[in-house]
């Protein structure tokens, strides 16, 4: 086992951003770089040493159950367009690997991925069908929530005059946000 620090191995040893046109990367000008791509922080890390790390981060942060998993996905992480040559996963974890490519053809192609993977699947709907519910129930939530919202906005056009309200902000405000502050309280 090395003999360093976690902090000192997560700590860049050299630039990890290089311009994808240009040869050398204008170091100070990153943020404003549309071309810039991140280079992988794994790559060129030998198999032991890449070990090493994944064990002491599973040690440090409590994932001793799951070390053989983290080291899988580390050395996916690795070299991800050669995951189908790495003997340490099982056909099980390639299949999940393979229905994380969900873009076009056009694009796997560009990743250097072939057709072969045609039958796997490759949707961008493979999410659990409790997902799009969810978004679907708070996506009307909000509607119904604009709604509300809508009504009480025209009626601050009138109520405080009629009431003989409208000098005292305070009390307008809060009777404006009865009805989102009392639907909280009554979660509490």
């Amino acid at each position: 086992m090395s003999k360093h620090s976690l902090e000192e191995d997560l700590k860049p040893k050299s630039v990890f951003v290089e311009d994808a046109e240009a040869a050398q990367a204008d170091l100070g000008s990153y943020s404003r770089n549309v071309n810039a791509r991140i280079s992988n922080p794994l790559a060129g890390i030998a198999k032991v040493d890449l070990y090493d790390r994944v064990l002491r981060f599973c040690q440090e942060f409590g994932f001793e159950d799951h070390i053989e998993t983290f080291q899988k996905g580390a050395l996916a992480a690795q070299n991800p367009q050669s995951f189908e040559d790495l003997s340490e996963l099982t056909e099980d974890d390639k299949y999940h690997l393979r229905r994380e490519y969900t873009r076009a053809w056009i694009d796997l192609e560009i990743l250097g991925i072939s057709n072969a993977y045609a039958n796997v699947g490759l949707d961008k709907w493979h999410l659990p069908k409790a997902l799009y519910f969810s978004i679907g129930l708070c996506s009307l939530g909000s509607a119904i929530q604009g709604w509300d919202n809508t009504g009480a906005n025209g009626a601050n056009l009138s109520f405080p005059q009629e009431f003989g309200i409208e000098d005292n902000a305070w009390l307008v405000g809060v009777i404006n946000s009865g009805p989102t502050l009392f639907g909280l309280l009554r979660q509490v």
